[in-house]
């Protein structure tokens, strides 16, 4: 099952990565550019980032060549007081190091770099340097502390959720559990790093999670199982064109070859890549000793006498190439390896001392690689001795505790003294701050109360300022048809006389309903007058209007409630609202001979709407803006009753809603809770 997985995900890799191949010329190029780029007059950042850059191109090409624009880099970071540059430099020439085989100053290049990374709080950048410096332990094959170490940069790497860095974490301790022979969990952390490297799009990571993977079932067993993992591997490579990890999954895949002439070729393809992309590595140091002991191998199978020595020479050629490497590098794992293979050469070869010699020295070697039992031992008598310190410092923390306590009796009482001398303090301090609340809080009521009286001298001018319209125009026509009466009674006709009695008639109805509308209004304004809401059914309220309105002239006036419905809210406000617009829409309707008044009523949620509709002329928005803001200048055009409706409505919590068109009519509705 998880062979299959992994083979779908290496697919998968296969059909999204992207062709990235740069060739020769084209470095080079890139070269050129930077150095001139790097030539340039000044010194600032963007030059440190240039020659970082410049580093990391001739690190491709020359490694050798890639050290001075580094410290150049360095040197710069460090005049300019850049501590990003500082910490990037020092890694990079970590790196450098490192690929040299250098992993003492390599080491020191990391460490520095982690603790500016550190001071500079950059999570992702100690990550690397956690790893790096588990590399270095790891090419010294000191695998507890480079395994501690790797799983501090995995815990960081887990919790910012870098799946590119775990992948690579996850290569680098799959790695290390394999080569303390733990195949289960290099196995584990194989198929981590496969995983988590399709998630962070890193195919690098895929190609080694592969490697891992595929050697771990072959050392389990499973041979057929490896085989297939590592040519997944090389297929991946291959597409991304990533040289130095096809150069390990090919020197691994040809471990598994059981065909000896395919192998060999396998690991002569794998020692030329090697040679271009990453010589005098821990994985070209076994690629040329594999390749030697195979040339052993194939020259016991050859019966030639020139052939055989033929492959003989280049079988002692490999291994001691492979041997020198290991030396210079200085990894202790790799060089027991090789020795093995070398002494089996020099066995076959007849030199048996030198045979001797070697072997000896590869049995030191794996005694102190795989010595961790005895390791285990040490530490754990040094926790017992570090327990036992703790033992008879606590013995003694007891005696001058003893000593101490009547010295802490004293004090206690000294700090119940103060504490007491405190609270008085306290006290003191919270009375005066009460005091100088009760004053500010009485200052608050003084201005509120100035507020109130300036809100009431506003809304007395405008009181009168409305009232000055509508109570003159009613008299003002009183007083015009007396003095025609007076002065010239026979200028009018009876029929005008009548018309004009039924003028005056209905100037002084509407004086009386504005008074009684004023008059409400009035008491509203006050503070000690407020509305008093109660259950109020709707067919009582459009009663009211029918009989107020008992004669509403040429006018048809409808009522329609969609049954018993009932609102909660202030009886007598609620009616002066209705009367008003009932009346207001009575006026707009007098000249239309198929004038239509119609109330209706609705439950909606938890409300109830009354609304009504006329037929009139409409009405513009100037004349409704009234109805929405209080800083509205009246109107006298616009009369009491819009005032009334807005104000008497924001005392009952009524909300109004009025849509008009020119030509097409009004309709007003009013939006109340319905009964509680």
């Amino acid at each position: 099952m998880k062979t299959n997985l992994v083979a779908v995900t290496a697919c998968f890799w296969l059909m999204t990565l992207p062709f990235t191949a740069f060739s020769q010329k084209k470095g080079a190029e890139l070269i050129d550019s930077l150095q001139k780029e790097a030539s340039r007059p000044g010194e600032d950042t963007n030059k440190v980032l240039t020659l970082m850059r410049l580093s990391a191109a001739w690190s491709i090409v020359d490694l050798n060549k890639a050290f001075s624009p580094m410290n150049e880099a360095l040197r710069l970071s460090q005049k300019l007081r850049y501590i990003k540059g500082i910490a990037n430099s020092e890694n990079n020439l970590g790196l450098y190091m490192s690929d040299t085989g250098n992993t003492v100053d390599s080491r020191r290049h990391f460490e520095i770099s982690y603790k500016l990374n550190v001071q500079r709080d950059s999570k992702i950048n100690v990550v690397n340097n956690l790893l790096n410096i588990g590399r270095t332990y790891s090419f010294e094959s000191d695998f507890p502390k480079a395994v501690d170490y790797f799983f501090k940069a995995l815990t960081i790497a887990e919790a910012i959720k870098s799946e590119q860095k775990m992948a690579v974490i996850g290569t680098n301790l799959a790695s290390n559990f394999f080569k303390q022979h733990n195949f289960t969990k290099a196995l584990e952390y194989g198929l981590y790093t496969v995983d988590h490297a399709a998630k962070g799009d890193d195919p690098s990571s895929m190609v080694k999670g592969l490697i891992f993977t595929g050697d771990a079932r072959a050392a389990m067993g499973d041979t057929l199982a490896g085989i297939q993992s590592l040519d997944s591997a090389v297929a991946v490579a291959r597409h991304a064109d990533l040289q130095r990890d096809l150069s390990e999954a090919l020197g691994d895949r040809a471990m598994l070859e059981s065909n000896l002439g395919k192998r060999i070729h396998l690991l002569e393809e794998t020692d030329q890549l090697m040679e271009k992309v990453n010589p005098n590595s821990a994985t070209h140091v076994s690629a040329k000793a594999s390749l030697g002991f195979d040339y052993l191998q194939l020259a016991k199978q050859t019966a030639n006498t020139s052939e055989k020595a033929r492959l003989l020479q280049n079988a002692d050629k490999y291994l001691t190439n492979a041997k020198a490497m290991a030396e210079s590098r200085k990894n202790p794992a790799r060089l027991a390896e090789v020795l093995q293979m070398m002494t089996a050469l020099e066995e076959y070869q007849g030199r048996y001392q030198s045979a001797l010699a070697d072997h000896k020295r590869m049995v030191a070697i794996n005694d102190s690689l795989f010595s961790q039992d005895n390791k285990n031992q040490i530490a754990g008598l040094d926790a017992k001795h570090t327990v036992a310190l703790k033992d008879a410092e606590l013995t003694l923390s007891q005696v001058r505790l003893a000593d101490q306590r009547k010295t802490t009796l004293i004090l206690i009482i000294g700090l119940g003294c103060l504490a007491i001398f405190g609270g008085l303090l306290y006290w003191q301090s919270q009375s005066r701050k009460n005091a100088n609340a009760a004053l500010q809080r009485a200052n608050g009521d003084l201005e509120a109360a100035n507020r109130e009286l300036e809100e009431a001298n506003q809304v007395k001018a405008r009181f009168f300022g409305i009232l000055s319209h509508d109570l003159r125009g009613p008299v003002a026509h009183l007083l015009h048809f007396l003095k025609i009466q007076k002065k010239a009674p026979h200028l009018l006709a009876g029929a005008q006389q009548e018309s004009q009695r039924q003028q005056i008639t209905d100037s002084a109805e509407n004086l009386l309903n504005t008074m009684e509308g004023m008059l409400l209004w009035s008491k509203q304004q006050m503070q000690s007058f407020r509305p008093v809401p109660k259950n109020t059914p709707v067919d009582d309220l459009f009663d009211y209007l029918q009989k107020f309105f008992t004669e509403p002239g040429p006018v048809s006036l409808l009522f329609r409630a969609a049954g018993d419905l009932t609102v909660f809210t202030d009886e007598n406000y609620l009616r002066v609202i209705m009367q008003n617009l009932t009346s207001n829409a009575i006026k707009a309707l007098k000249d239309r001979p198929d004038a239509t008044i119609e109330w209706n009523a609705k439950k909606e949620g938890n409300n109830t709407v009354l609304s009504i509709a006329d037929n009139g002329p409409g009405l513009s928005a100037e004349h409704t803006e009234v109805l929405y803001e209080d800083s509205v200048a009246e109107n006298a055009l616009d009369g009491f009753g819009l005032h009334i409706i807005r104000d008497l409505a924001k005392a009952i919590r009524c909300q109004l809603d009025v849509r008009s068109e020119p030509g097409k009519g009004t309709i007003f509705s009013l939006i109340l809770p319905a009964a509680a």
